[in-house]
């Protein structure tokens, strides 16, 4: 809690600008009116934020299911709700994916704003290309406003989860976040800010071909994730299952040979991506999200081995957010942009 002529010296502003600048923020139910202080004399009268009333919604199509979160400003979670698996909802038809994701939002009615981030490219111009969630079909921003009458924030899972551990993980200015669960892909953060590209691509390394015959195949999750998987499959009694791939590191964990040659080659096909950011980024260090069991032992170790091989050794570390980072990052990406706007507003 702060009194108006304790704002005047910390923002330098005169009393009568922070007098009416407290009352605008007021009537935007940015700031509220404190308990006054008991002691002598009259007590200057103070406020605080009220971030409850200005609450985001985070919804989080990247993890092992359909995930929401409503926070406040600070990013403080306040309710959450999962619904169907990702593989369910990727069964839904385009309409019946959107219907799914108003009648999660109907749930948070206190939101004044949502944040969805999805696999896929999401450009400049706000909209999700080339997601498998939806069909590989473009899902602009504008409709999925309409859909749901909140302003939307559209991002990449990774970005998000990037986000998300340099706010409140491990991540640093400079630094990339690697997920692997449904392609490969990087939230890459330099000098502090999350770096998009010009197209909205940047990070993207599914789409790097691991050997020159990748440039004629056009699988839809690009061709070094689709090896990846690939590699996988190869030990997999039914890869239809769900959860099949965690069977395969659990298998591999245990010393059964089959699998863990197949989590080797699939290693190899993320070592490729890894290699990659650090040799054009080098970043200060690279974060794996836990998207299988025994990530540590299975992905990360190996990792460095291979990359120390080449010559391009760099920290690696597991994610302390885990699955949550996604949503997290989603929300306060939501909430900053909220803020600022009602703080920028005449």
């Amino acid at each position: 809690m702060l009194s108006q002529p304790q704002l005047a010296q910390i923002t330098g502003l005169s009393l009568p600008t922070v007098i009416a600048a407290v009352e605008r923020l007021e009537r935007q139910h940015l700031l509220e009116a404190a308990k006054a202080q008991r002691g002598a004399g009259r007590p200057a009268r103070t406020v605080r934020i009220t971030p409850v009333a200005n609450a985001v919604l985070g919804i989080d199509l990247g993890g092992s299911s359909v995930r929401a979160a409503l926070f406040d400003l600070h990013g403080a979670r306040l309710r959450e709700l999962e619904t169907i698996s990702l593989y369910s909802f990727s069964k839904l038809s385009r309409a019946a994916a959107l219907d799914h994701l108003r009648e999660v939002t109907q749930h948070f009615p206190e939101a004044r704003r949502v944040g969805i981030c999805a696999p896929g490219i999401v450009t400049p111009f706000d909209a999700l290309e080339r997601s498998w969630l939806f069909g590989l079909k473009t899902l602009e921003r504008r409709t999925v406003e309409r859909l749901l009458g909140l302003p939307v924030i559209l991002e990449n899972d990774a970005r998000s989860a990037a986000w998300g551990e340099l706010r409140r993980g491990r991540g640093t200015d400079n630094f990339a976040l690697m997920i692997f669960a449904f392609g490969i892909g990087a939230g890459i953060v330099a000098s502090g800010r999350l770096l998009r590209g010009a197209r909205g691509a940047a990070g993207e390394l599914s789409y790097l071909p691991p050997t020159l015959s990748g440039f004629s195949t056009k699988p839809r999750m690009g061709a070094l994730a689709y090896g990846f998987f690939e590699a996988l499959k190869a030990a997999s009694p039914d890869p239809n299952a769900p959860n099949w791939e965690a069977e395969i590191f659990h298998a591999a964990a245990r010393g059964q040979k089959r699998a863990a040659s197949a989590v080797q080659k699939a290693v190899e096909h993320l070592a490729l991506a890894v290699a990659g950011i650090i040799a054009v980024i080098d970043p200060e260090r690279i974060v794996l999200r836990e998207e299988f069991p025994h990530t540590k032992e299975l992905v990360l170790e190996p990792l460095r081995l291979m990359l120390e091989r080449v010559g391009l050794p760099a920290p690696l570390e597991i994610s302390s957010l885990g699955r949550d980072a996604g949503l997290i990052g989603i929300a306060l990406l939501c909430a900053e942009t909220l803020e600022r706007e009602l703080l920028e507003q005449p």
